[in-house]
């Protein structure tokens, strides 16, 4: 799905811009890009939240430090799991019994209204 991602996205941006200039080039190019860092957050999250939950159910808390859990049990080939794609570090908020993994997507700051959650 990932590498689908990545095939799909210059192929879109080199077929729409061929009808426009270098300056909407530019812009189309930043839209793709985010779209595609929100893209792969996102499925980052769900893998990263269902490991999550194994880990709680079997030990009755979080892992003690999420960026080294993640870093343990995820490899991506150029980009540290414990980081969203605009390095951020994901944010592990608890409440009762029930935890939400956070990325403060692209302006960086949580919370905000371009946060992506999973629970």
């Amino acid at each position: 799905m990932i590498r689908l991602l990545w095939r799909v996205f210059p192929i879109f941006i080199l077929l729409y811009t061929l009808r426009g200039t270098a300056a909407e080039y530019g812009k189309y190019f930043t839209m793709a890009k985010q779209a595609s860092q929100y893209a792969m957050t996102y499925m980052n999250l769900s893998q990263y939240v269902a490991l999550l939950q194994t880990y709680y159910t079997e030990h009755g808390n979080p892992p003690p430090d999420l960026s080294s859990f993640l870093r343990s049990n995820f490899n991506i080939k150029g980009h540290d799991p414990s980081l969203d794609y605009w390095d951020n570090p994901y944010q592990l908020i608890e409440t009762e019994n029930q935890f939400s993994l956070t990325s403060c997507g692209a302006d960086k700051r949580c919370p905000t209204e371009d946060d992506l959650s999973q629970w």
